[in-house]
């Protein structure tokens, strides 16, 4: 879990940067709860941005970081990316069948497995519309992490 945290495009960026990274990748693995307000924005919006730039928003699901998916949501809303927040939303409807989205990375593993076709394909859908909107949503999070004095 805290490689794949660690993989992002940012990998070119100084050490200064991934070094603050790393803290707060571990600090949200190992201590969610106490991640500051603009921690926990920049966890919860990397996990969706290397998810969907390491296998698409699925991979998300089937590793751990989506325990805090309605989290991301509010993150997202938050910066004002009120259309991707709606796309992680839709992408729950349609891959949970309008349940809770688990905390539980087994119970959400069973939904990724047993996806019908029909629902898959509305999945790839939103994959594509997300993927659209990657850079505008890499772009918000690094000036969202400079205005909060988080990164230069």
């Amino acid at each position: 879990m805290f490689k794949f945290f660690k993989k992002n495009k940012f990998q070119t960026l100084d050490a200064v940067y991934q070094d603050k990274w790393s803290i707060v990748a571990e600090k949200g693995i190992e201590q969610y709860n106490v991640l500051t307000s603009s921690e926990r924005i920049w966890y919860n919006i990397r996990g969706i941005i290397d998810s969907t730039n390491n296998g698409g928003l699925i991979s998300y699901y089937y590793n751990p970081g989506a325990e805090n998916v309605y989290d991301a949501i509010e993150d997202l809303e938050n910066l004002g990316l009120d259309n991707i927040a709606l796309i992680i939303k839709k992408y729950n409807q349609i891959l949970f069948d309008g349940k809770i989205v688990s905390k539980d990375l087994n119970e959400r593993n069973n939904f990724v497995n047993s996806l019908s076709e029909q629902r898959d394909e509305l999945l790839q859908d939103l994959e594509f519309e997300l993927a659209k909107q990657i850079d505008d949503l890499e772009n918000k999070l690094t000036s969202f992490l400079e205005k909060e004095k988080l990164i230069k």
